[in-house]
């Protein structure tokens, strides 16, 4: 169905987890095409051998990406009180300190996925809510995007899972998925890890299909910052 409203259809990249090749692989391949994405930052983990360095967050947030909390440690197998704070405050604490608002915290995945204490309602994803103004869930599953958007459960596309493919979606699905997003005025968000090999030429194929879209105005590159009316907003205190 043609969108009824005109709304562009939009669309985000977003890097999880600080590997160098999101600023050796991706930056230039979405700078040279006009593009931008988003970090979802590991802070303790940044400038660790195979990850990218505050130097090379500082270039692409310059290049207008958004930079998201993922994080201190990317552990959530033992989440007491402190350690939930450190992780959850305390990310966005290294962030702020460096100049970014980290308005959204991306919630790591892995074996606690599942586990009740990051249930809607559990005292983790209160502390996120009263430190961050959208929250991207592991919970919530990768889907489209509509509007008006719950911006505690945003939900995502995993491109790019580190080889595991029944965490990704095939190339096909992405394609047939940003087509459906620019005629209905949806949204989505695009999520990668590791971008290398393969998965350069795969990332390679998705921005050629999105790119003739954006240059017709029928797709609009944004952050999530920009995508659900936060980025002109102070983060919350």
């Amino acid at each position: 169905m043609t969108n009824p409203e005109g709304r562009l259809g939009r669309i985000t990249f977003t890097f999880d987890d600080g590997k160098l090749s999101t600023h050796t692989n991706v930056f230039p391949l979405l700078r040279g095409a006009g593009l931008r994405g988003q970090l979802a930052v590991i802070t303790d983990s940044v400038g660790q051998d195979q990850q990218y360095s505050w130097d090379h967050v500082a270039e692409m947030a310059a290049a207008g990406w958004e930079i998201l909390s993922h994080s201190r440690t990317h552990d959530f197998a033992i989440m007491n009180d402190e350690k939930m704070r450190a992780e959850v405050v305390g990310s966005r604490d290294l962030l702020r300190a460096r100049g970014y608002p980290a308005r959204v915290f991306s919630m790591p995945g892995g074996p606690w996925g599942d586990d009740p204490q990051f249930e809607p309602g559990s005292p983790f994803v209160a502390l996120v809510r009263r430190t961050y103004a959208a929250f991207t869930p592991e919970s919530s599953g990768p889907h489209l995007m509509k509007n008006p958007v719950d911006p505690y459960n945003l939900g995502y596309m995993c491109c790019e899972c580190y080889g595991v493919a029944e965490w990704e979606y095939p190339l096909e699905t992405i394609l047939q998925a940003i087509d459906a997003v620019a005629q209905d005025g949806l949204w989505v968000d695009l999520v990668w890890h590791d971008v290398r090999g393969f998965y350069v030429q795969k990332l390679e194929a998705v921005v050629a299909h999105a790119l003739p879209l954006v240059r017709s105005g029928r797709l609009v590159n944004v952050t999530i910052s920009e995508a659900i009316g936060l980025a002109t907003n102070g983060p919350r205190p």
